[in-house]
């Protein structure tokens, strides 16, 4: 009996040890909801049909600040009201305090629309992003990059998503993994915070439709 007991608690041990060094070397990390501190950046989906994205966020010049390059986000949002946030000042390092004027950064959204009421017909929606900082929701003065229109194929919807999620990971092979599930509708655009604090989106890739995106570059 005891033999047994020493057993099974080393197989206990083993699978802990297994678990903690899955959790230290993971580059995931779950974005959600701001807590009304920091930079956020929030995406609306305004389509009929679920949203699928994949955001793409690079060229990240920080003051002072040496972090990865470049950022993926694995983004689903449910039809019509869905919401998603990333904190970038916690994904920069800066936890809850607003992102420093002078920062920039290149912003890609890659983005598939899917239901299975709609799959295989063509549905148009317009897309709507919003920066702040500071508060918990996106205020009247925040940027907004709106009424981006797509009109695109939709595809079968994922059996195993079931609300509105967001994955964000500095990793480049879960990022090339994440690229590989949009098919896609593309845009870009370039964030820069002000030196009021407060931010700018331009537009600098109007929406072009491709297959398949293998790099982020």
């Amino acid at each position: 009996m005891k033999k047994w007991t020493v057993t099974l608690l080393a197989v206990v041990i083993v699978a802990v040890l297994g678990i903690a060094a899955f959790s230290l070397t993971g580059n995931n990390s779950q974005t959600s909801a701001s807590n009304g501190q920091g930079t956020n950046m929030a995406f609306y989906n305004q389509a009929n049909c679920w949203v699928h994205a994949v955001v793409v966020i690079s060229n990240v010049t920080v003051e002072n600040q040496t972090k990865p390059d470049t950022y993926f986000a694995d983004v689903w949002m449910k039809p019509s009201s869905g919401t998603t946030q990333i904190s970038l000042s916690n994904m920069l390092g800066y936890g809850d305090k607003a992102l420093p004027a002078g920062t920039t950064m290149r912003v890609k959204v890659l983005r598939d629309l899917a239901s299975n009421d709609y799959a295989g017909q063509n549905q148009t929606s317009n897309s709507t992003i919003k920066v702040w900082s500071n508060a918990q929701t996106a205020p009247d003065n925040s940027a907004v990059l709106q009424n981006i229109q797509l009109s695109q194929l939709v595809y079968a919807m994922s059996s195993n998503v079931t609300d509105n999620s967001i994955n964000v990971t500095s990793d480049a092979t879960q990022g090339a993994t994440f690229l590989q599930g949009v098919h896609c509708a593309q845009y870009e655009f370039l964030l820069t915070v002000n030196a009021d604090g407060s931010a700018s989106l331009t537009l600098t890739q109007p929406v072009v439709f491709c297959d398949h995106m293998a790099t982020s570059a």
